[in-house]
């Protein structure tokens, strides 16, 4: 299957653990942190379902968690940036090149990925994390009725 880059206009989510959520609702940095064996950070691209309702998107990839197995907390969150912002941020910030690429799987059709950073960019983390607003943050339940 080909390589798709999500164009600058869409959407991505990304599940912040409670830990990493600060007592205000905003991620903290430790959200977007790359571990030492990660090529990218994962995160689900929007518009794979439909760009033009986000939060009927969110609601499928809540379901794509649960199918996965992967657990979420009441108090976690789930991040909904827009891909400009993140690869402009890149773009300042990172010496590498910045994409962020649709990687589907079986279970989880939306996956995608953030390239352009390693696990020691901390300050990027951070500067992502920083671009979020309350507005931005959801929780882990499913909101619609698909």
């Amino acid at each position: 299957m080909p390589t798709i880059e999500i164009d600058d206009s869409q959407h991505i989510s990304r599940y912040c653990k409670p830990l990493c959520v600060s007592a205000s609702g905003l991620p903290l940095g430790c959200a977007f942190y790359l571990r030492s064996n990660e090529e990218y950070l994962s995160v689900n691209w929007l518009g794979y379902y439909d760009e033009s309702d986000l939060h009927k998107s969110l609601d499928c990839v809540r379901e794509a968690f649960q199918k996965k197995g992967f657990s979420t907390s009441k108090r976690g969150r789930y991040v909904i940036l827009k891909v400009s912002k993140i690869k402009s941020l890149l773009l300042i910030f990172s010496s590498e090149e910045c994409r962020v690429e649709h990687l589907p799987s079986e279970n989880d059709p939306s996956h995608s990925g953030i390239f352009g950073y390693s696990e020691s960019d901390k300050t990027i983390a951070l500067r992502i994390a920083e671009l979020a607003t309350l507005a931005d943050m959801h929780p882990t339940w499913i909101s619609t009725i698909l």
